[in-house]
């Protein structure tokens, strides 16, 4: 958790003083952001309704020249495809599998419906690269005690879909055992994209490790999810994207995390809807890329950050209700133009943070209503770094004459008002 000044963009035109660095305002409409934590805010009297908001800002910052963020704000448009969101399905032109306590393979291109159950197997997928799958779990109930329940090996992409009115349950419940060189450590577990959807449920219990990892895209679009993970909840390695479903994770590490350290374009998590109540021991949501919430309903519980970016994290739309965090808000550079925030944090509110001097950001569109606001930001690499004020001491003259400007003095006034 860093707590280094860069630079923020928040709804609302309000101003933070800090001490010992320049003042930060941020100016927006259409937002309501409510903060609660332990330090002291000062706000100004511009046009938000700012009530009770006094802000004293603990913040020690260098004069290192700011390095902002090259990642370009995410578009929705084209974010999902039609296949992503189709739900429906054709039972005449699928295979139909009934699991009888055994390990399946699939290998073709094709619609598959599921049910029955598996005490210790696993379902595989192992198809051609250029194979798009979809399986339908159908009510189904399948646990591998060392392995994963879904294991995708191989396949163009792989669509999870519940079928209507299901209660599906996949689990684990002992450490994983590796057999090959790939390091299978989720409950579902995928080498390709993969899509959640549906209209049913879908209960995920990893007793040990994750949830669902994909080593691509992470997508849900649709369908109810219960997840309880000994690790993270959803972990994408490209990204983690949701448009839609009601999503409740509760996570011993993070409750959605996305992490690419090949590319800083990748590893992003994007929510464009749906009801999310993540509680995590760790962060609720981190990712080395960039974070992004155009919408949706979000609660979050977290021992550490509620909402956590290496880069950039904006917020456009949707409602954010953090009711624990030691830091509420924390990115690179972080942008609210939108959207309605109630926020609890033991430590930052919000906190943009890059280990530079402040910088801020407008942003168009928003109002701010902050209640009893606190924010506090601080430069750990940079402790010892003298402080900047606005209030400079006049060095002692101990009666002589000030020193040459220009080769001139200024003139005697003799006791006289200058002009």
């Amino acid at each position: 958790m860093k707590r280094k000044l860069a630079s923020i963009a928040l709804t609302g035109a309000l101003l933070i003083g800090t001490i010992g660095c320049t003042s930060a305002e941020t100016n927006s409409k259409n937002t309501k952001t409510a903060m609660t934590s332990k330090t002291t805010t000062s706000a100004s009297n511009s046009g938000t309704k700012a009530t009770n908001t006094k802000t004293t800002s603990n913040t020690s910052t260098s004069n290192n020249t700011t390095t902002s963020s090259n990642i370009q704000e995410l578009v929705a448009n084209g974010m999902f495809s039609n296949k992503d969101k189709e739900v429906g399905y054709d039972a005449k032109q699928a295979k139909t599998i009934k699991l009888e306590n055994k390990s399946i393979t699939i290998s073709q291109e094709g619609t598959y419906i599921l049910s029955g159950s598996i005490s210790n197997g696993q379902v595989i997928v192992d198809a051609p690269d250029t194979a798009k799958i979809r399986i339908i779990l159908n009510g189904v109930n399948i646990n591998n005690d060392t392995s994963a329940a879904i294991y995708v090996k191989k396949a163009d992409k792989v669509f999870l879909t519940t079928a209507k009115g299901t209660t599906n349950t996949l689990s684990n419940k002992k450490e994983f055992v590796n057999t090959t060189t790939e390091e299978i450590n989720a409950v579902i577990y995928s080498k390709e994209d993969i899509t959640l959807n549906g209209q049913g449920t879908l209960n995920i219990n990893a007793v040990y490790g994750n949830g669902v990892v994909s080593k691509d895209d992470l997508v849900i679009t649709s369908g109810t999810y219960n997840i309880n993970a000994a690790n993270h909840g959803l972990r994408g390695k490209d990204s983690v994207k949701i448009a839609d479903g009601i999503i409740n994770v509760t996570a011993k590490k993070d409750a959605i995390h996305g992490e690419n350290n090949d590319d800083a374009t990748k590893g992003y998590v994007y929510i464009g809807g749906g009801k999310l109540n993540l509680k995590s021991e760790s962060d609720a949501i981190d990712t080395t890329s960039i974070l992004q919430v155009d919408g949706g309903q979000i609660t979050i519980t977290a021992t550490d950050d509620a909402m956590h970016s290496e880069d950039r994290l904006i917020i456009k739309d949707g409602t954010i209700n953090i009711l624990q965090s030691e830091e509420g808000i924390e990115g690179k550079r972080v942008d609210i133009k939108g959207g309605t925030i109630n926020l609890k944090s033991n430590d930052d509110g919000i906190n943009a943070t890059s280990g530079s001097t402040t910088q801020t950001t407008s942003a168009d569109n928003s109002t701010t209503n902050n209640n009893n606001t606190t924010t506090k930001t601080q430069n750990t690499n940079n402790k010892n770094a003298k402080q900047n004020t606005s209030q400079e001491k006049m060095p002692e003259m101990n009666g002589q004459r000030p020193p040459k400007m220009n080769g001139q003095r200024p003139p005697e006034m003799n006791g006289q008002q200058p002009p």
